[in-house]
């Protein structure tokens, strides 16, 4: 995996929840990577889609929650599927020459983008929902 903070591929390790913030944590058994050599950590996609591939940094995991805000309402208000949207942010995003997954980015200016994106579709589809 990527760490970000090292900036460079690592041999991650998987921890669980409660190695991070607890044994009495609401998510001790959820599982993620963290960096051998920084103690960074991100979410490790283990029964989800394919793994994520990048250990954020703490402002990176804060702007994934940022963008998943606005994003994620667009399947969850049965407005697109998740992959739809996925492949919408792909081509807005980089013109259709990469997927896109939050959990992929690796840049501060690259958050920002997508940030700014999430919000664009949000306002472009939920905006319209609500007002229906």
């Amino acid at each position: 995996m990527f760490c970000v903070n090292c900036q460079k591929e690592v041999e991650a390790r998987i921890v669980t929840g409660a190695d991070i913030y607890g044994p009495h944590s609401a998510c001790r058994d959820v599982p993620y990577a963290m960096c051998p050599d920084c103690g960074n950590y991100g979410e490790y996609a283990i029964n989800k889609e394919p793994p994520f591939s990048v250990i954020p940094t703490f402002e990176l995991r804060k702007a994934y929650n940022h963008i998943d805000c606005h994003f994620s309402a667009l399947w969850e208000w049965q407005i697109m599927t998740k992959a739809e949207a996925e492949a919408l942010m792909s081509k807005r995003l980089y013109n259709g020459e990469r997927p896109y997954r939050t959990h992929e980015i690796r840049t501060h200016s690259e958050a920002v983008d997508a940030y700014k994106m999430a919000k664009l579709l949000y306002k472009e589809f939920i905006t319209d929902v609500k007002h229906s």
